[in-house]
């Protein structure tokens, strides 16, 4: 039997005065959950464009929730997860969905990241890849909001990559991706990503993630993390310019082999003043 697990928002609003710098600390609450998921899959059967697939997927299904409180307008909530999961790996997509009153509402943007061919990605928008997974959301201090997934072909080849959209009108639309790291190798696969917004300097913005890196296609398949030549180091990459572009990937740690590094995330020494002034 095919569950739903519907993503859920809990007490936005009992957040909201601190995100707007209110000093004065009060007991938290929890507000009515409000469904933010659709109720059946947005996606079409076979919208991946590939008519043999490996592995079960399971439609209906919404796992792996990110979201953020926009700080210049924290009515302004967007969440992201992952939409009709596989039994082996991804999903057919990382929709997003935007309030503007505190989480009290939800809508989806006509216009969605397109970070798989059942989100709108093709070869032209850079998403053409058939699952995506890794979800997560990140807003600057002016409101520009950042959106990076892991996408994966499965059925054809290998090939893997580190995507990041933008939206700069809360949500509700999202540019083209663009491709922070792509590999086609079997065995390479990029991995576990996260981004960080700068709180004070709108133009910053970091992504980071683990680079899987495997001895031959055989250890890629079986215990790879166990073969002598495993390897799993830190890969970061940076824009400066607000998410136009963004600075080639790099390779920032390696633990040396048979280890690795996993949940890497970039945490920003300067925090923003509050509306009040204090810091």
């Amino acid at each position: 039997m095919t569950k739903r697990y519907p993503l859920l928002v809990v007490a936005v609003a009992a957040l909201l005065p601190m995100a707007s710098g209110v000093a004065a600390a009060g007991p938290l609450t929890a507000s009515t959950p409000v469904q933010v998921s659709p109720t059946n899959s947005p996606y079409p059967p076979s919208c991946n464009g590939v008519s043999t697939q490996v592995g079960t997927i399971f439609p209906g299904t919404e796992v792996e929730p990110t979201g953020a409180v926009n700080p210049a307008r924290p009515a302004n909530v967007i969440a992201g997860w992952q939409q009709d999961r596989w039994s082996n790996g991804g999903s057919n997509g990382t929709p997003v969905a935007f309030s503007i009153d505190g989480g009290a509402h939800w809508s989806a943007p006509a216009v969605q990241p397109p970070f798989t061919r059942c989100a709108g990605g093709t070869a032209a928008n850079g998403g053409d890849y058939e699952r995506a997974s890794d979800p997560w959301i990140s807003i600057g201090p002016t409101g520009t909001a950042y959106y990076m997934s892991l996408a994966i072909d499965v059925a054809q080849d290998n090939n893997n990559a580190m995507l990041v959209s933008r939206s700069t009108d809360g949500g509700a639309s999202w540019g083209p991706v663009a491709t922070l790291r792509r590999d086609t190798s079997l065995t390479v696969l990029n991995d576990k990503n996260s981004l960080t917004a700068d709180p004070v300097n709108p133009n910053l913005a970091y992504a980071i993630w683990d680079r899987l890196e495997f001895p031959n296609e055989n250890a890629a398949g079986q215990a790879g993390e166990h073969a002598i030549g495993f390897r799993g180091p830190t890969w970061f990459a940076r824009t400066t310019n607000g998410g136009a572009s963004w600075e080639p990937a790099r390779q920032i740690f390696d633990p040396g082999q048979v280890n690795q590094t996993i949940g890497n995330q970039i945490v920003s020494p300067r925090t923003a003043p509050s509306s009040t002034g204090s810091t």
